[in-house]
């Protein structure tokens, strides 16, 4: 499994993946995170950020795996 197919399937999660918690988990710098994030929203991936008083989070609803 690639890094990036990793941050799909943790944005899947119930509650998604804050940003802190997909850096540690992939071993990224956050900015590599973020920069992931807009290249899966570019290709069509339907990512949300909500914001909560435990800190932002990125959810992906649906959609199948590119």
């Amino acid at each position: 499994m690639t890094k990036k197919a990793k941050l799909i399937a943790l944005m899947k999660r119930k509650g998604g993946v804050s940003l802190v918690a997909a850096s540690k988990s992939l071993g990224w710098q956050p900015h590599t995170v973020r920069a992931t994030i807009s290249g899966l929203r570019k290709a069509g991936y339907a990512i949300t950020l909500e914001a909560s008083a435990n800190g932002n989070r990125y959810t992906l609803r649906g959609g199948d795996d590119q």
